[in-house]
């Protein structure tokens, strides 16, 4: 890290993810300068340097393509490439090593996957390579094997309000595509974990470790302004307020609740409404009414460009579990 960064919270140093240079992600001059060498092999596409390999194919987002590759240095890693030539996955990449570093600040073991390294492709992508977290399945395949959900999800929202919470007032990032596929978990024994929350610190025991994925939609901007600085995808218009409080905890609680609210507790059931605001919109019973096929309103509501904050932010959501767990 540079020692005199200006006040950046974003300083990134462009090495760790195999380029040169450094600077603050906030600058469009250090991010128009960024430049990324093509390292695929013209006889043999599936090497993009000596040392990475594509292995195979997995299946992938809807605007990306994922492989699991192998690394001499780093062993098996993901391997992440647009679907369309031309494009570039940079942003993306700088944005996931910020965060990663970010909750890593914070104690968030395995907060986000780092990056290993950011390459050119033949057609001119850009693509990048991630650590593979082992051991570890999206949210979504965990809600439709377990029978008992309470448990899981008690855990999973006390880990990832702390989360949320360090990530807005560090680097003041929004995920903006915050959904139960987008979220991996890892079940583990029972271990003690310190969540810091307003100001306070407070002790878990925690038999999950979640780690944030697919960057695709996010954004980075300043806590006070509103403004972005920077900001991918073209779901959200360019004036869209970055960060938005709570913006990332309403819209995993609307999908959330989508894949599992007819199998919660009624108490639980009951946050959720207060959360989303169910006595003013009716939310819970527009999702109980069109389920998955209310997906495109969930991304209005949270790109509306009038809309500064949401009810549900962090240490709200935080307090009332830790209210209903004592």
């Amino acid at each position: 890290m540079c020692r005199d960064c200006s006040g950046c919270s974003t300083w990134f140093d462009l090495s760790k993810v195999g380029l040169s240079g450094e600077g603050c992600i906030r600058s469009a001059a250090f991010l128009s300068s960024i430049r990324v060498p093509c390292t695929q092999n013209v006889v043999a596409p599936s090497l993009y340097t000596r040392t990475l390999t594509a292995v195979r194919p997995l299946p992938g987002s809807t605007f990306s393509r994922i492989e699991l590759g192998h690394s001499s240095i780093h062993g098996s890693v993901f391997i992440k490439s647009p679907l369309l030539p031309g494009k570039s996955l940079l942003y993306e990449a700088c944005i996931q090593q910020i965060v990663r570093e970010s909750l890593d600040r914070g104690s968030f073991d395995k907060g986000a996957p780092r990056v290993v390294d950011v390459f050119r492709l033949l057609d001119g992508s850009i693509s990048f390579s991630m650590d593979l977290i082992q051991n570890a399945k999206p949210l979504s395949a965990l809600l439709s094997e377990s029978a008992d959900l309470t448990p899981l999800i008690l855990d999973v929202l006390l880990n990832l309000t702390a989360m949320l919470a360090h990530l807005e007032t560090d680097i003041g990032m929004n995920h903006r595509d915050l959904k139960p596929s987008n979220l991996l978990v890892e079940t583990h024994e029972p271990r003690a974990r310190l969540l810091p929350v307003d100001g306070s610190v407070h002790r878990i025991l925690s038999t999950h470790t979640i780690t944030l994925v697919d960057f695709g939609f996010s954004c980075i901007g300043d806590t006070e302004t509103q403004k972005a600085d920077l900001a991918i995808g073209d779901v959200y218009g360019s004036a869209d307020p970055c960060p938005k409080r709570g913006r990332d905890l309403f819209m995993f609680l609307a999908f959330l609740y989508m894949e599992c609210g007819t199998r919660i507790q009624p108490d639980l059931r009951r946050l959720f409404g207060q959360w989303l605001q169910n006595g003013k919109t009716g939310l819970l019973a527009k999702l109980d009414t069109y389920g998955h096929e209310f997906d495109q309103w969930i991304y209005f509501i949270t790109g509306n460009e009038q809309v500064g904050a949401f009810d549900c932010c962090p240490s709200r959501v935080f307090r009332d579990l830790v209210r209903r767990a004592a």
